[in-house]
């Protein structure tokens, strides 16, 4: 004897629209705020290695001075900093690393300075090199040549660190200025400068 079919099942409604839209909703907060948990912690580790990394350039620089009597410097930089050490960034000399190692090529100020940074930590000259870069402590940044590079010394997001003097900067008000250079980073945000770091914030 055949048993009867029930259709039991056949009343039983699916899940309503309203129902899958609040679910797509929850997962997308949901997400939205593992997204952000997630650049919150990038961004605190991205600044702890940019403070560190300023920590060890300040450290190699003092070696530097102690051995040169003066920081790295540019030509162009009329100040205390600006005094020439050993012909090191005579560009038309040929015995200047920095020639050897492509400075010619290098564009624009900061980028000369990123660069020159790079060079004076790691010459091999008297107690040199004073902070060899490797891995991801450095960055190849492009040059206006095509296909040339210079290396320069990386923050926690992987641009360079720039390299200047204290004074005449806005960065550093007259009060606060030591008898150390200034080490920059743009932070998380290029565009904007609230997240900029630099060696004299606390």
């Amino acid at each position: 004897m055949k048993r009867p079919f029930h259709r039991a099942a056949a009343g039983r409604a699916g899940f309503t629209l309203v129902e899958l839209v609040t679910v797509i909703a929850i997962l997308g907060i949901l997400v939205t705020l593992s997204v952000g948990g997630i650049q919150a912690v990038q961004h605190s580790i991205a600044t702890s290695a940019t403070k560190q990394m300023f920590r060890a350039l300040e450290a190699a620089l003092n070696r530097y001075y102690q051995d040169w009597g003066a920081y790295p410097y540019l030509s162009n930089v009329n100040d205390s900093y600006g005094q020439k050490v050993m012909g090191l960034i005579d560009t038309t000399s040929t015995d200047s690393p920095y020639k050897a190692r492509g400075y010619a090529s290098v564009s624009g100020t900061d980028e000369k300075k990123a660069f020159m940074l790079y060079v004076a930590l790691n010459l091999d000259r008297r107690k040199g090199p004073y902070f060899e870069g490797t891995g991801a402590a450095v960055v190849q940044v492009p040059t206006a040549t095509a296909g040339r590079s210079f290396p320069a010394y990386a923050d926690g997001w992987g641009r360079p660190i720039g390299y200047d003097s204290p004074v005449g900067s806005s960065l550093v008000p007259a009060a606060r200025r030591k008898a150390k250079p200034l080490l920059t980073s743009k932070g998380a945000k290029t565009g904007e400068t609230s997240d900029d770091l630099n060696n004299y914030k606390d």
